[in-house]
């Protein structure tokens, strides 16, 4: 919250849950952009990992959906950017405004 503030980006940080347990950790509501984040310690992404964020787009498909994780690939899945953690954080005011490609 605090890189948020001093960022000045303009959000307000949410958490989303589904009644059937799906979750997204991180929603970002802001005026132009909603992107959403997901972290888990893992060395490797399985399909498994991502249900939460591919729920969250079926009910809001303008999103921008992202998994930091603890490996060293960044990746592309059913359109969900993927980054290392260590990458994300070294480039987190691009990835938190939405010009990190």
């Amino acid at each position: 919250m605090a890189t948020i503030n001093y960022l000045q980006t303009g959000y307000e940080i949410n958490y989303w849950r589904t009644k059937g347990g799906l979750e997204v950790y991180f929603v970002l509501y802001g005026e132009d952009r909603l992107p959403a984040f997901e972290v888990k310690r893992t060395a490797a992404i399985r399909k498994s990992h991502t249900k939460g964020l591919r729920a969250f787009y079926q009910d809001y498909p303008m999103a921008e959906r992202c998994m930091i994780y603890d490996g060293k690939q960044r990746q592309r899945q059913d359109g969900i950017t993927i980054l290392p953690i260590k990458e994300a954080l070294l480039h987190l005011p691009a990835v938190l405004g939405g010009t990190f490609r």
